[in-house]
């Protein structure tokens, strides 16, 4: 709910190495979210559900659960498998640049191939990053990496939407009674804030 067009589009892009389809999906998703009924180029709104015979309109507004990305037009059960594990609706959309999935950094704003490589690198190394600036060596007064993007604008966009500690947890419980019984499902997000942890949202 909280990554834009464009970080949406470079997420399914280097998923699924599709340009074509991965501007679609983000244009859709896009479309699903806003409040008007203007589609974007690629995208699609609640006409267009309606013209396909979908049984699921655009609600205009956030998703509640990820499940919710199987109703958006363009979006197949393939395509859903590989992307879900990366994405959530809860917590605050902070990526984390010493676990986060590779597909996870590659949407990140200003994010290139060589400031992925650098950041895979160190990690490969046991180095842990402390902050954004350390994946930019010419923000320490190093040499610039051919292919990285530099300069104050990109770390500050990069500083909006990444961490370097994992302050935030997403637990997911699933349970039933019996074989046939309808399973329930328990989100919570827990915040480590220390010296204890705390309980943000509880969701069943």
């Amino acid at each position: 709910n909280l990554v834009n067009e464009t970080e949406l589009q470079a997420f399914f892009s280097f998923l699924l190495g599709d340009y074509s389809k991965s501007t679609q999906l983000a244009q859709t998703i896009m479309d699903w979210r806003d409040v008007d009924s203007m589609p974007r180029p690629s995208g699609a709104e609640r006409d267009a559900y309606i013209k396909a015979e979908m049984l699921a309109l655009p609600t205009n507004g956030p998703f509640r659960e990820i499940e919710e990305l199987q109703n958006v037009m363009g979006m197949t059960p393939e395509i859903y498998a590989a992307a879900s594990p990366y994405l959530t609706t809860h917590g605050t959309a902070q990526v984390n640049l010493n676990t986060a999935p590779v597909p996870v950094l590659r949407s990140l704003p200003g994010m290139t191939d060589a400031t992925l490589n650098r950041i895979l690198q160190m990690r490969s190394q046991g180095r842990r990053i402390t902050s954004v600036e350390a994946i930019f060596p010419t923000a320490q007064g190093g040499r610039r990496i051919a292919g990285q993007l530099g300069g104050q604008i990109v770390i500050n966009q990069i500083n909006a939407r990444a961490t370097v500690d994992t302050r935030q947890l997403e637990l997911t419980i699933t349970s039933r009674v019996g074989t046939q019984a309808t399973p329930t499902k328990l989100i919570a997000v827990i915040a480590n804030n220390k010296p204890q942890a705390v309980v943000l949202s509880k969701q069943w």
